[in-house]
């Protein structure tokens, strides 16, 4: 294999941790939080592999929606919106 190519394959396959996070569409500390967790895995703790990244974005994705707001209300309504005043 040529360097040029090389040189592509691996700008191509290989992000910085400011291209990972842009990639995933959060912050460079959120990444590192979940790379200190465990759940991303990282060459030397700066690169990210492009099918790594891709795996975790699958299965963050396809993970089941957490029900929210409901569940700390009690199941009751939103509480009322104050009148305006003119």
């Amino acid at each position: 294999m040529r360097a040029d190519k090389f040189r592509e394959r691996v700008e191509a396959e290989v992000f910085t941790s400011s291209e990972a996070a842009k990639y995933l569409g959060v912050s460079r500390q959120n990444l590192s939080q979940r790379t200190k967790a465990g759940r991303i895995p990282c060459i030397r703790g700066k690169l990210y592999l492009k099918g790594e990244l891709d795996n975790y974005n699958a299965t963050v994705r396809s993970e089941q929606p957490r029900g929210g707001g409901d569940k700390k209300r009690g199941n009751r309504e939103d509480p009322p919106l104050p009148s305006p005043t003119v």
